[in-house]
């Protein structure tokens, strides 16, 4: 699955319940317990966008 906004495309990948995997945008990978509760998101953001959405840059 893909989004274009602009002619910028970002990919997207998704669990068998349809929750997002991986994202192109920033690299994002996210994993998921045997519940599929969301445990972890990786991203390759830039410290300056992490600064943004947390103070831990």
């Amino acid at each position: 699955m893909s989004r274009n906004e602009n002619n910028y495309v970002t990919n997207f990948s998704y669990t068998p319940l349809d929750q997002v995997k991986t994202s192109s945008e920033f690299n994002e990978r996210y994993t998921y317990d045997g519940r599929y509760n969301r445990m972890t998101l990786k991203a390759a953001a830039s410290c300056r966008f992490q600064r943004l959405i947390s103070s831990s840059c």
